[in-house]
């Protein structure tokens, strides 16, 4: 009887291994691979604001991530150092999404001193977060051809 109740015991055991075990995988998996969970990197922010697929590879050149815990109000800016192959990626994408050469106007917008555009070389994307506020309230994705470099900049005021 003892060994009936044993073997009754490691069946219901494997039964629930089989059933929590893959819950835990998939709680695991869904953490990592869901760019709006934390902890938040240069990478998961740039794609969750950019809605590029950055990819792991891209190089961080510059990454400040500020925002006011009661406002609200903050920024968010990343540079991202891309290889040739990423780059080309990168660019057929932008172009679907409808990306268009970078004017002067525009790139005034991009508030990196150390990190200038290149005008006639970029492609840009500028999304009015508030129509209200056009200038205090918006997302600006610049992709540098010459530079080979991805600049994603995020501003609420």
């Amino acid at each position: 009887m003892n060994s009936l109740t044993e073997a009754a015991l490691l069946k219901k055991g494997k039964k629930i291994t089989l059933v929590v075990l893959p819950l835990i995988l998939i709680v695991v998996v869904l953490i990592y691979q869901n760019d709006h969970l934390p902890p938040r990197t240069a990478h998961r922010a740039g794609r969750v604001i950019s809605h590029l697929p950055i990819p792991s590879s891209a190089k961080v050149l510059l990454f400040e991530d500020e925002w006011q815990g009661f406002t609200g109000d903050g920024h968010t800016k990343i540079v991202f150092g891309l290889n040739k192959e990423d780059f080309a990626q990168l660019y057929d994408q932008c172009v679907k999404r409808g990306y268009k050469l970078l004017t002067k106007s525009i790139a005034n917008k991009v508030p990196y001193p150390g990190y200038p555009v290149t005008l006639g070389k970029s492609i840009y994307k500028v999304v009015q977060q508030n129509a209200h506020h056009p200038d205090i309230d918006y997302i600006i994705v610049v992709l540098d051809e010459e530079k080979q470099q991805l600049i994603v900049y995020n501003i609420m005021i």
